[in-house]
């Protein structure tokens, strides 16, 4: 609820991608690679799926649309561990050759099967946003 209260005040401090990137270590510090086309299929796969209305961008100066400010749900003001890991673990394993459809019996948490529901909307956010 502070988060909600501070961005109504005009006060909530948002730690956009880029500066969460920055400070990844060890295994994780790969994600600071990821180019803008892979950030918005990583956010299109990822994001939305919690109670939280995304309010953080790539950085200051680019744009991964945030959310809609005008509803009353909870902002996200950076972004999490689980959306870091799945950073990891998408854009570390895809290879733009076929992988497998969503399975409905793949543990929504074990992102390194290529059938994971989170993996395969990556794949066709990926595809809608080079498309563009």
């Amino acid at each position: 609820m502070e988060h909600w209260a501070r961005e109504r005040e005009g006060r909530l401090d948002v730690t956009h991608f880029r500066e969460t990137a920055a400070r990844q270590t060890g295994i994780y510090d790969v994600v600071s690679e990821l180019d803008g086309d892979d950030l918005r299929a990583t956010v299109e796969a990822c994001c939305g799926a919690c109670a939280k209305r995304r309010a953080w961008e790539e950085d200051d100066a680019n744009d991964v649309p945030a959310d809609d400010e005008s509803t009353d749900e909870i902002p996200c003001r950076a972004p999490c561990s689980f959306f870091v890991a799945a950073a990891r673990e998408i854009v570390a394993d895809e290879q733009p050759h076929d992988r497998p459809d969503a399975d409905p019996s793949a543990d929504p948490g074990d992102l390194t099967n290529p059938a994971n529901p989170y993996r395969v909307r990556y794949r066709r956010a990926l595809g809608h946003t080079l498309e563009q």
